[in-house]
């Protein structure tokens, strides 16, 4: 065997080993020579700056190394496959890190394949695009090589042999004289927390400029589908778009109200061991979507125990939630669920309204108590769907249009207190309704 094929033999056995080592939600990516750079390249000129690992080679674990393989492909052997790139994973799993190995090879790699290269580093605010900066800067001062090769500033990293630089730009001040540059590459860190979508377009309206440019969210899931993070999680499920990467790992419902039946039942227990069982139970659940090795079940257990339920989700489970803590468990409600229960006429009853903040919905509740701690509870939700490459909202009843109006909310309404009920015949022949305003 040639000293070639022994190399190249060598090569395809880290590979393999780097798949087969893949984590869940990394299976079907393949490593690829583009991966494989990126990992020469930390682990020859990168070092690590924090605690056991302080001054030692930075190695990308198996799964980042896949995930560079598919996010690079044909960066250095042909074609770039893709411009655009949106990845998700709950938090304490290196997305800092990955994004400083990416922008360091950026600086320096595509420096000198495209000399003056335009690298971002950016965030909703500059305080968040720091987090990120100061990583790069401790690699540098931790690397005699880059050291050598670059200049640091307060906010920027400079290659002068190839007038490569590196910037770190914000949502909230850099979002119009964003309009005029021309990134090669950019890493938008906690993309979630960005409610000014400008800085974004004006940067991904910019690719053109250079036909190798890239550029990379990743974050964490938020509470609210309508910012940017949003509309590319959801972009990404709808899978239109082949320059588009997507990569999101996420607790699905099953796990979610199996976690939240385990958090529960830990609440109810006296016993410090059994309280312990329950909640390494679901930490082991949430293991799944975190795909870094240091963050393991027993970890994932204490944060549960310590986090209210919603805040654990979004930041451990990588789920999207409507808002910031729920005031139900998962499976909760629907437990209370009973359908042998009916309207009594002759017992009074109350109806509700809730209007969404834009429009978009709106809920009609009857409830009648029915005894000491028993409740009859009627709904009727409409939604309104005009963003079509969007889900449609859970309801009873899609309109049309962008709103609804509120002489149709005030129909509804008045049908179930003349006693019509709902449009499905649920609560027809109630009667002597009041509406009263408040």
């Amino acid at each position: 065997m040639t000293a070639r094929a022994r190399a190249r033999r060598k090569t395809l056995t880290v590979a393999e080993a780097i798949e087969a080592a893949a984590p869940p939600g990394f299976e079907h990516l393949r490593v690829t020579e583009e991966g494989l750079l990126l990992q020469h390249f930390s682990k020859t000129f990168l070092r690590g700056t924090q605690g056991q690992f302080a001054g030692l080679p930075f190695e990308l674990p198996p799964f980042e190394v896949l995930l560079a393989s598919a996010l690079l492909e044909g960066r250095y052997t042909g074609e770039p496959r893709y411009r655009e790139g949106f990845v998700g994973w709950p938090r304490g799993n290196g997305k800092s890190g990955f994004g400083s190995v990416l922008a360091w090879e950026g600086l320096i790699v595509e420096g000198v394949q495209d000399p003056g290269a335009a690298i971002y580093l950016g965030a909703s605010t500059r305080e968040q695009a720091r987090i990120m900066f100061r990583e790069m800067a401790e690699m540098r001062l931790a690397s005699p090589l880059l050291s050598s090769w670059t200049k640091a500033y307060r906010d920027a990293i400079e290659v002068p042999e190839t007038g490569a630089l590196l910037q770190v730009l914000s949502g909230d001040r850099a979002s119009g004289a964003a309009h005029g540059l021309r990134p090669t590459r950019t890493i938008l860190d906690e993309l979630h927390a960005m409610r000014n979508p400008e800085l974004y377009y004006a940067l991904r309206s910019a690719a053109h400029k250079r036909p190798r440019s890239l550029q990379l969210g990743i974050t964490t899931a938020g509470f609210d589908l309508n910012t940017i993070a949003g509309e590319l999680y959801l972009k990404g499920l709808a899978g239109r778009d082949p320059r588009f990467f997507f990569l999101w790992l996420e607790l699905t419902d099953a796990e979610v109200a199996k976690i939240g039946e385990l958090r529960a039942a830990a609440s109810t227990v006296d016993e410090p061991e059994l309280v312990q069982e329950l909640l390494l139970e679901a930490g082991t659940i949430a293991e799944r979507v975190n795909p870094a090795p240091w963050v393991t079940g027993p970890l994932l257990a204490e944060q549960l125990g310590a986090l209210p339920f919603a805040v654990f989700l979004r930041l451990h489970g990588n789920k999207w939630t409507r808002t910031e803590e729920l005031w139900l468990p998962p499976g909760a409600w629907d437990a209370c669920a009973d359908e042998t229960l009916a309207y009594d006429p002759e017992l009074p009853a109350w109806i509700g309204l809730d209007q969404g903040l834009r429009n978009d919905t709106t809920a009609i509740v009857v409830v009648q108590p029915q005894g000491e701690e028993r409740f009859g509870v009627w709904a009727w939700v409409l939604g309104v769907h005009a963003d079509t490459a969007k889900p449609a909202p859970p309801c009873h009843e899609l309109m049309a249009g962008d709103r609804i109006e509120h002489a149709l909310i005030e129909q509804r309404l008045l049908q179930v207190a003349r006693g019509e009920g709902f449009p499905d015949g649920r609560l027809a022949g109630l009667q002597e309704l009041r509406l009263v305003r408040g």
